[in-house]
């Protein structure tokens, strides 16, 4: 069984870490909302998102909320996975694809949601 699991390690472990690699770059973030709530659409567009071996890194800004550190994983399929932004005013949960460049955002504090899209 250690075998098997070492020859994983060896073998498919740099395999799958290069296909999340394929997602590698700056990007460019438009966050949108909706919600008939200010709050919800203070957000600017952030071109300081970035992505190095499947990590995420960067920010956003909100017009009151002020600077959200981004983190979280994208996968080798594109989706994007434990990625929050958060600072001591606002805490944003962001789900969707690198792949098709879109998707969901929710904000726990105000109960505000909305869709981001990308571009690179």
């Amino acid at each position: 069984m250690k075998f098997i699991t070492l020859l994983f390690i060896f073998v498919f472990a740099p395999v799958l870490s290069s296909m999340a690699a394929d997602y590698d770059g700056k990007y460019s973030l438009k966050i949108s909302s909706d919600d008939p709530n200010p709050i919800c659409g203070g957000f600017l567009v952030s071109d300081d998102i970035h992505i190095k071996n499947g990590k995420i890194s960067g920010s956003i800004q909100h017009a009151d909320a002020g600077t959200l550190e981004v983190s979280g994983n994208v996968g080798s399929d594109g989706l994007i996975a434990d990625v929050e932004a958060n600072s001591s005013a606002a805490f944003v949960t962001i789900n969707g694809s690198l792949k098709s460049l879109k998707g969901t955002w929710s904000e726990s504090r105000s109960d505000c949601e909305g869709t981001w899209s990308a571009s690179r």
